[in-house]
């Protein structure tokens, strides 16, 4: 009877003492992966530019992906932690942190000891502003 005891005693606190799968930082993560939230995906473009150049200026926001986009090319950055996740000993793994909430995401990507910021307000469900250098863009 004691070691019946004694086992299930164990478990418990096996149990009680591993790490929880809940997030409890109020919205961040910290982790190889992006996931901007709803009100952000879509086609982002810099209105202004776009009225006096014809040119595609801003950024394009998935599900799991941030991507830049300059005329009609898109840079991502799933595809380069796809590959840093996938290569075995990898000398350059990528970090996420991200901080999301129902009127901004904030993002932040480090790769090889660079680090890009990505930082956005929403403004309407039709525009956000880009809080690191003013800039609104407009869902397209």
């Amino acid at each position: 009877m004691k070691k019946i005891l004694l086992m299930a005693s164990a478990i418990v606190i096996a149990i009680s003492c591993s790490s929880s799968d809940d997030n409890s930082d109020n919205g961040s993560s910290n982790s190889s992966k992006i996931t901007p939230p709803a009100w952000i995906q879509g086609t982002w473009v810099d209105k202004d530019a776009y009225e006096v150049s014809g040119m595609k200026l801003g950024y394009v926001f998935k599900v799991d992906d941030v991507c830049t986009l300059s005329t009609s090319t898109e840079s991502c950055w799933k595809e380069i932690i796809d590959q840093s996740n996938s290569t075995p000993n990898y000398p350059y793994p990528v970090k996420v942190e991200q901080k999301i909430s129902d009127i901004e995401y904030k993002c932040s990507i480090t790769h090889a000891s660079q680090t890009i910021h990505y930082n956005f307000q929403k403004v309407s469900s039709n525009t956000i502003k880009n809080i690191d250098n003013g800039a609104i863009y407009t869902k397209m």
